[in-house]
């Protein structure tokens, strides 16, 4: 332990800097987390980082690890200081903006006061209380809103507001249009009133103001209808805050459990990719719920999950993160006795035929009659485009013709693929045969695919073959090659075709080929 380090030295100074900055920093990763905890707890987390960091400095000095004399009690005060002043820093910041909202809600209260006389009492104090509600109330915040109470919580004014609040474009309404709907509704209305109520506004910001004022009612609970109403409100009214702050209120419990509005927060938070871990809470919520209420996972969830997941899965080895999350699903749907629909088990089969993995998408495709499910053109394409890539030539053929006997055409990828890896394998034959097929069928195969069967034919020894395939393909009815393509392709096999020994360099010519000055 050193006990003779001066307070005024300059490394005192330094670690107060680095506290401070290690303390703001990690304050500011935390507040843009897309965890709500972390969130409402990003200064104590940076203040307890700081000091974290300090105290293992310290350690390692009393371990003599960067040479120094030992730990030192006034290296600690210093950062203790440097916490103690980032902390300070970041609640005056937030204090600024606070003065500047309750500023805003006075003027708005004046407003209110001296244009009340115009409208009825009533609805002046109807549209007043709902001016006067917090922003953190007015977007629905999870921590500061509950429809279970009737008045906010304890300790908390009417123009109390958190420190930091994202940008949104929610706006409050006209006050007649509000007090209209507010007129229409008949007393002791119920939630199922309220969500009709919702679903017939146009105006989205009207609608959560309606969601919001009913909450405040005395006596009133949200139901499941009238908080599937305000989601469906907020995500087509392009209101994203509100929309993941009625979320979180479903996922903290603040209405009974419903199965539709389950799926309709994993819809929207399916579609967003910053929401995903969101989705993934819900459905273990899902999960976690006991069997009489309902509310277990069904053929709809598992869609919308493996829908997301899937997308993610494009090419190994990057994808078999993704694949993980695929096998976990398929096993859980299992587990719970969920009995999947063809479009269900396609996601699966296209999951594993990105990853390469035949063998998983072949199970799943001799499963489908066990759930009364019938392969469909997808279905066959995925398979056949995976077999054609593994290099499963022989499997992969077998299934496109089992394919086209049942009257299913293959997209154009399927058939890129099938004829660019029977002409690698030089079987220009069935090659041939699956390009003027593709033709029939008016799908219109790329650059390359012509130019793999034509280059393999010429470097077969084929040429005169080669050429009679691109007249053929020129003067063919359906189908038929544009000049551009033809003359690239054209141009193509009379290079590859010439002799090229001249144009190789002199030191890969042999002894006879040299220039006879030399």
């Amino acid at each position: 332990m050193e006990w003779g380090d001066e307070w005024l030295a300059l490394d005192k100074l330094q670690h107060v800097l680095a506290c401070l900055l290690i303390a703001l920093a990690a304050a500011a990763l935390a507040g843009r987390s897309s965890r709500p905890f972390l969130r409402r707890h990003a200064l104590p987390l940076g203040c307890a980082a700081s000091l974290a960091v300090g105290a293992a400095k310290e350690v390692a000095d009393e371990a003599r690890l960067f040479g120094s004399s030992g730990a030192s009690l006034r290296d600690a005060a210093a950062d203790l200081l440097g916490v103690a002043l980032a902390a300070a820093l970041v609640s005056l910041v937030a204090r600024l903006p606070r003065r500047r909202r309750r500023e805003k809600a006075r003027d708005a209260d004046a407003t209110d006061g001296s244009i009340s006389m115009r409208r009825p009492p009533a609805m002046a104090l109807l549209a007043a209380a709902a001016r006067r509600l917090p922003r953190s109330l007015r977007l629905l915040k999870p921590h500061h809103f509950t429809t279970a109470s009737s008045s906010p919580s304890f300790g908390e004014s009417e123009t109390s507001a958190p420190a930091w609040e994202p940008q949104s474009p929610v706006r409050t309404p006209p006050d007649d249009q509000f007090a209209a709907w507010v007129t229409r509704l008949r007393p002791g209305f119920t939630a199922c009133d309220l969500a009709d109520a919702i679903n017939s506004e146009q105006d989205p910001d009207l609608a959560l103001a309606l969601f919001r004022w009913a909450a405040l009612r005395p006596g009133f609970r949200h139901a499941p209808a009238s908080y599937l109403a305000a989601l469906n409100a907020a995500a087509s009214g392009k209101r994203p805050v509100a929309a993941e702050n009625l979320i979180q209120d479903v996922l903290a419990g603040a209405c009974p459990p419903d199965l539709h509005l389950f799926n309709a927060c994993l819809r929207f938070c399916c579609d967003r990719r910053s929401l995903f871990p969101i989705a993934f809470d819900m459905f273990n919520k899902m999960r976690a719920l006991p069997p009489s209420a309902a509310c277990r996972p069904n053929v709809e969830t598992y869609t919308l999950l493996l829908s997301t997941v899937v997308r993610r899965v494009r090419r190994p080895p990057a994808s078999l993160v993704y694949l993980h999350a695929v096998r976990s699903l398929s096993r859980q749907m299992k587990a719970s006795g969920v009995v999947p629909d063809t479009y269900l088990l396609n996601l699966i089969i296209k999951a594993y035929g990105r990853c390469l993995e035949i063998d998983d998408a072949l199970k799943v495709f001799r499963e489908m009659p066990l759930y009364s499910c019938e392969p469909n053109e997808f279905t066959y394409g995925y398979i056949v485009k995976a077999m054609f890539q593994k290099g499963r030539t022989d499997k992969g053929l077998e299934y496109l013709k089992e394919m086209r006997d049942k009257g299913f055409v293959p997209s154009g990828g399927v058939y890129m693929s099938a004829v660019a890896a029977l002409a690698l394998e030089w079987r220009f034959e069935e090659s041939r045969e699956v390009l003027l097929d593709m033709l029939d069928c008016k799908r219109k195969p790329d650059m390359i695919t012509y130019r793999t069967l034509l280059e393999e034919l010429c470097r077969a020894t084929r040429t005169e073959d080669a050429f009679e395939l691109l007249e053929e393909l020129k003067e063919k009815k359906r189908g038929a090659l544009d000049q551009r393509m033809y003359s690239e392709l054209l141009g193509g096999l009379h290079w590859i075709s010439q002799p090229q020994q001249n144009a190789l360099p002199r030191r890969d010519r042999g002894p006879d080929e040299t220039d006879s000055g030399d």
